[in-house]
């Protein structure tokens, strides 16, 4: 069991560790089912801040009216940091040369969470003599490992995120 548990921490650092975790962006993409005009190709997307007090129309109206063509959105509501780099690799993805987003603070959650802790048994061996020293035997005696609950507090924030691809246009 212990090498089990081990193995087990091992794998998910590995996971962690290589950058294996999902990019929220591109899990939250949605496309625009037409693109107006023919798209022109870009090295790496310029990246802003999404306008307040806009909606996602009239940017992408502004935005046409500047030569770009509205690709796609990614909206959603979580408590997972996303990092700007991730907006920018899916719009390298997607053929955006432009990357409008925003993060905005909601709330913060706070509860108590239930984590199963594992404490790892034991075994012993003892050598049985008799008075004179010699061998008699050993005795090998095996404590098992105890699982048990411990109620963790947490407090995380909660984020809206939403972000606007683009493709530069011939018109």
């Amino acid at each position: 069991m212990r090498n089990y548990l081990r193995q087990t921490l091992f794998c998910l650092s590995i996971l962690f560790i290589s950058g294996c975790a999902t990019n929220q962006f591109n899990t939250e993409y949605q496309a625009v089912l037409e693109v107006q005009g023919d798209i022109l190709a870009c090295e790496t997307p310029q990246v802003g801040n999404l306008p307040k007090g806009f909606t996602v129309e009239q940017i992408a109206e502004d935005m046409f009216e500047k030569g770009f063509s509205l690709l796609g959105i990614a909206d959603w509501i979580g408590s997972t940091y996303e990092p700007e780099s991730e907006a920018v690799a899916q719009g390298e993805e997607v053929g955006a040369c432009v990357v409008l987003w925003s993060e905005t603070y909601i709330r913060t959650e706070t509860g108590v969470e239930a984590v199963t802790r594992y404490t790892p048994g034991s075994t012993s061996t003892t050598t049985v003599r008799d008075r004179t020293g010699s061998y008699l035997g050993s005795a090998t005696t095996d404590t098992p490992g105890t699982s048990y609950i411990e109620y963790v507090p947490y407090s995380r924030a909660v984020y809206g995120y939403r972000s606007m691809f683009f493709a530069k246009t011939k018109k």
